[in-house]
């Protein structure tokens, strides 16, 4: 579509417009939500990850991380949501690994024994 105005000293200007807006279909807001989800994911648990050394951890952060953004996307708001759902994640895989290698480190020193003694198998 173009326009043309024309002012009162005989000055002509003419622009063109498209005929159509392009559609804001909910599939492509998904989209662009998506992929903004995603970065927003990654940058926060980059803040996080770089002051951890353990291969570990980080691995179980990452899977807490896509478990956060999985969650997010159930919620009518996910990038607002996002932050405090990778937070709680992000606290109980820390959680989870301390209590596993507190349940580790007992069983080794029970298989060990304190005491010098010597096992007996019983029948």
């Amino acid at each position: 579509m173009t326009a043309t105005i024309t002012n009162e000293t005989g000055l002509t200007a003419s622009a063109s417009f498209p005929t159509q807006r392009p559609v804001d279909t909910p599939s492509l807001n998904r989209q662009r939500t998506g992929r903004a989800l995603s970065d927003l994911k990654d940058r926060l648990l980059q803040l996080r990850l770089a002051q951890i050394a353990d291969a570990e951890l980080v691995r179980l952060l990452r899977l807490a991380a896509g478990e956060a953004e999985a969650l997010a996307w159930q919620t009518p708001f996910p990038l607002l949501l996002l932050p405090v759902l990778l937070e709680e994640k992000l606290e109980a895989g820390r959680t989870y690994l301390a209590r596993q290698e507190r349940v580790s480190g007992s069983a080794r020193s029970s298989l060990h024994g304190s005491g010098g003694g010597h096992c007996v198998a019983r029948r």
